[in-house]
């Protein structure tokens, strides 16, 4: 009698496996979006402080490729008392008054969820990935810019001209990166960046 009754014993195991694996599947797939809708976030917010940094560059970049007024800008960089970068532009030999702080580039987010990244969805962390390399750039031409106006202190006439110009044209790439990117993680167009974060 016990034999007559084993295949239904058998397949209610099975049913009852499959369902608690479903729900298991479901439960972890679940839980995998809302970790990876959180990530997106933080990157946007990421995303939003480099592209301020961004915008206050290229500001430094025009400034130094602007002629117009025939006007040589003689750009120096000066520590401020907590410890961030200004750059300033000499508009009469004895007034360093127009300026903006130079920011430092934020790759935290990225740096501390990217393996986390990787196994959630490969795809987002490839397209992530590749605008951090973008993220890369903006940070060579910003210390680049930094290093030779306190190394050498030159007037936009020579090699900081030319640097320039090349320079903004690398932000030009990365400012598409980011958006790009922005748009990934919000659904929306970057519009502008911010100066503080959450994350």
């Amino acid at each position: 009698m016990s034999i007559d009754f084993l295949p239904i014993t058998v397949i209610a195991a099975i049913v009852i496996f499959l369902s608690k694996e479903t729900l298991e599947y479901i439960r972890n797939r679940r839980m995998k979006l809302k970790k990876l809708l959180v990530f997106k976030r933080m990157i946007a917010e990421e995303v939003e402080i480099n592209t301020a940094v961004l915008s206050s560059l290229y500001s430094a970049l025009t400034t130094i490729c602007d002629d117009t007024a025939n006007i040589e800008r003689t750009p120096r960089i000066l520590k401020t008392p907590s410890g961030g970068i200004r750059i300033e532009f000499e508009a009469h030999p004895i007034c360093f008054g127009t300026g903006w702080p130079l920011l430092p580039l934020s790759r935290t987010v990225f740096d501390r969820l990217y393996l986390e990244l990787a196994e959630l969805d490969p795809s987002f962390f490839e397209t992530t990935a590749r605008v951090y390399s973008a993220v890369a750039e903006i940070k060579h031409v910003r210390d680049s810019l930094i290093d030779h106006i306190e190394n050498n202190n030159q007037t936009p006439d020579g090699f900081l001209a030319s640097f320039s110009e090349w320079a903004q044209g690398v932000l030009e790439e990365s400012r598409g990166s980011l958006a790009t990117l922005y748009f990934e993680c919000t659904g929306k167009t970057l519009e502008r960046g911010k100066l503080r974060s959450f994350t």
